[in-house]
C-alpha cells in the first residue's frame, strides 16, 4: 500500500508535456525509469497493468482487514487531503 502515495505524485507529474521530466530533481538511471515506466503503465486505461478507480476500494478493504485504523485509498488524493475528517473520526 505504501506504493499509492508515491503512485499518484508521479502520475500527476506524468501528466506533464511529453518534454517535461517528470522527476526533474531525480538522477537519470534504471530506478527512476522503473518507476516512471510503472507509474506510466498503471495509470494509463489502454494498459493491461491499469488500475482502476474501483480498485482503490478494494485496496481499502484490504488495509482495514489488515488492521490499518485509517485508510485514504483514491486515485490521485494525497492522504493529507482528508488528514482533517480522519483525525476527527479516530477521536
Amino acid at each position: 500500500m505504501r506504493i499509492l502515495p508515491l503512485l499518484s505524485t508521479v502520475a500527476a507529474l506524468l501528466a506533464l508535456p511529453a518534454s517535461a521530466d517528470p522527476l526533474p530533481s531525480w538522477a537519470d538511471g534504471a530506478a527512476k525509469q522503473r518507476i516512471v515506466a510503472f507509474v506510466q503503465s498503471v495509470t494509463d486505461p489502454s494498459s493491461p497493468d491499469y488500475v482502476t478507480p474501483e480498485a482503490f476500494a478494494d485496496y481499502e478493504r484490504v488495509a482495514y482487514a489488515k488492521g490499518f485504523l485509517m485508510v485514504s485509498a483514491t486515485p490521485l488524493t494525497r492522504s493529507s487531503y482528508h488528514a482533517g475528517d480522519d483525525f476527527a473520526r479516530l477521536r
